[in-house]
């Protein structure tokens, strides 16, 4: 990595820390001046301050040179990122959290997008602040805390009817081959069929979303992810300026009576999903495309197409003007601290380092080896 390179990654770490501490300030502010007054108006001001925030890692995915390509009907087109929806997505990589900032990102739902997080998450600086602020719902690892925590989330996003996206991984770990095979010798046990490139999905997280959201104006996105070949990827790789290649799988799903029949069950219906999930993902992995592809379950589906969607401005404009405001400020005022004492001049060379320690963390906090083993703690 050159000097150019590394100054500028150190630039944009420093700026997305900084920007980070500036949107918790504003979510802050409007808790506590706009929410007891008007609850929509602070979730639209906290979604602002989340698509400052994270406009700046879309921007670097962009930057590396990263891709979506992203496989979807014409008519599902003109629905995707115009509405409230659920996405339910396979969660096999490292560097998964980087498709789902760069999926939002291409269809203007940065600022909307949530998702179920560890507890723990709550509490990292920054990062967990902001999702805290922005309403994702944490989970405990409890499944009794757990389920009144996705009704009791679900319902608040719903009922405030506006626009969001809720990634939900129904698988509820991030693939590995232990996991698969735990998962495996589970679905043998019960009856299921086998699945080969995913975890068995867990139902009772879906069925309470499900209860939550049927004929309510939400619609539900099957979406597969797949990396070039398969190959797992970190973001570390991003930070060195080598692309990455997303295959994004979208269909449009409404949640109405005739998605899921009344004397069917939420699970069984998830599980026959994964089904066509991973018939999907061997196809892919073969042919590397899925233009033409019909899906065969649930019954309706439309011919999807590789999309040609220009890669989007507005996170790059965003960034460049967070590096002209947001660095300058800190710059001047570590210059500040530096010869004002030992003290500040030792706090300002600590920065960097800082930074880097922290965005380490949050990458890590990706990483398939720091993944929870929930999901195998009990069966369905």
């Amino acid at each position: 990595m050159g000097i150019v390179h590394s100054i500028f990654i150190q630039a944009t770490l420093l700026t997305f820390i900084s920007t980070g501490l500036l949107q918790n300030i504003i979510q802050l502010s409007a808790l506590i001046f706009v929410y007891p007054f008007h609850i929509n108006t602070y979730r639209r001001i906290a979604e602002a301050a989340q698509t400052l925030h994270w406009s700046i890692v879309a921007n670097l995915g962009w930057w590396s040179g990263s891709k979506l390509k992203i496989f979807c009907s014409d008519e599902d087109l003109e629905h995707i990122g115009n509405e409230a929806a659920v996405l339910i997505a396979n969660h096999r990589y490292s560097i998964d959290f980087l498709s789902t900032v760069l999926v939002p990102d291409q269809f203007g739902r940065l600022g909307q997008f949530k998702a179920f997080q560890k507890i723990e998450t709550k509490l990292l600086p920054i990062v967990g602040w902001g999702f805290w602020f922005t309403e994702n719902i944490f989970l405990r690892r409890d499944a009794k805390r757990d389920v009144k925590a996705i009704e009791n989330g679900v319902k608040r996003l719903v009922d405030s009817k506006l626009p969001f996206w809720l990634m939900l991984y129904a698988e509820g770990s991030r693939f590995t081959k232990d996991k698969h095979e735990r998962c495996e010798e589970i679905a043998a046990d019960k009856g299921w069929p086998s699945l080969e490139h995913h975890l068995q999905p867990r139902a009772t997280g879906f069925s309470k979303v499900w209860e939550q959201v049927k004929n309510k104006n939400v619609a539900i996105y099957d979406m597969t992810v797949q990396l070039e070949d398969n190959i797992d990827q970190k973001m570390s790789r991003v930070l060195r300026k080598e692309p990455v290649t997303f295959h994004i799988y979208i269909r449009r799903l409404i949640p109405d009576e005739n998605l899921i029949k009344n004397d069917e069950e939420p699970g069984e219906w998830l599980r026959e999903l994964y089904q066509e999930k991973d018939a999907r993902f061997k196809k892919l992995l073969k042919t590397k495309t899925l233009d033409g592809h019909v899906a065969s379950f649930p019954e309706g589906a439309k011919p999807v197409r590789e999309q040609d969607l220009p890669q989007p401005a507005r996170s790059n404009t965003i960034t460049k003007g967070l590096m002209m405001t947001v660095f300058p400020s800190c710059c001047y005022m570590f210059y500040k601290w530096s010869s004002s004492s030992y003290l500040g001049l030792a706090a300002s060379l600590s920065v960097p380092l800082v930074c880097q320690v922290l965005v380490n963390k949050i990458i890590k906090s990706g990483d398939i080896s720091s993944s929870s083993t929930h999901g195998l703690k009990k069966s369905q």
